[in-house]
């Protein structure tokens, strides 16, 4: 199985006889997986047993197992470890031949609920890996021109933070009332050692490599698991 085609092979017949073995190439589009589900069904096929390579097999397995047949999806690394040749035809002959002989275990397969309830937490762990990417850059940036405003601010993303970090990606002249305007009673550090780690110039070319992280920080969702039904 590929990402443009997949391999088919059918054996018919006693496991204690010769079988009679059919082998066809289809390609993963729609059509033609239909068309793959209903030559199974013509042939009378009653296992179904296919490995699970990457992403390409979930299409593919969710069209031909509206044929009704019993599926089993094999784990690849399994397939490998048992003896036998390994090239594109074969390895759909040799699938058949293990499944003929009931000896390839089957991984389980959940439902459609879960799949995309495991799809979306991994999206979420994803995102906060890519937030945490993007802030440590805007950290990393500021300190080029040694800027400070991550050594009093604890978070320079929200709230007074932000205002503040504004105030430089603006380019506006910082004065201490700017500066204590901006600021929220509950912050730790002063007015004016807030100005004095403001006490610099980002470069045109710094503002504009924060502008991207920050762009790509307010595309996410502020609850990433607002999106979850």
């Amino acid at each position: 199985m590929c990402q443009k085609q997949i391999t088919v092979s059918t054996l018919i017949g006693p496991a204690d006889g010769k079988a009679k073995k059919r082998t066809k190439v289809f390609d993963t589009t729609t059509l033609s997986l239909n068309a793959c589900r209903q030559w199974l069904q013509d042939q009378a096929i009653e296992v179904v047993a296919m490995e699970s390579t990457g992403q390409y097999w979930r299409p593919v397995w969710t069209i031909i197992t509206e044929g009704g047949f019993r599926m089993i999806l094999c784990n690849p690394r399994i397939i490998r470890t048992m003896p036998g040749r390994k090239t594109d035809r074969l390895d759909a002959e040799w699938i058949a031949d293990l499944d003929r002989y009931g000896i390839i275990p089957s991984s389980y397969v959940p439902t459609l609920p879960i799949i995309e309830l495991r799809e979306s937490t991994r999206a979420r762990k994803a995102m906060g890996h890519d937030v945490t990417k993007y802030k440590n850059r805007v950290h990393n940036i500021l300190q080029r021109p040694n800027i400070k405003l991550t050594s009093y601010v604890a978070d320079i993303f929200e709230g007074s933070g932000r205002k503040l970090l504004n105030l430089l990606l603006n380019g506006e002249v910082i004065n201490l009332d700017i500066v204590a305007a901006c600021m929220h009673g509950r912050m730790k550090h002063s007015p004016e050692q807030i100005l004095l780690a403001l006490d610099d110039r980002l470069s045109a070319n710094d503002r504009q490599f924060i502008d991207i992280q920050m762009a790509m920080l307010d595309s996410f969702p502020n609850d990433p698991l607002s999106w979850i039904r």
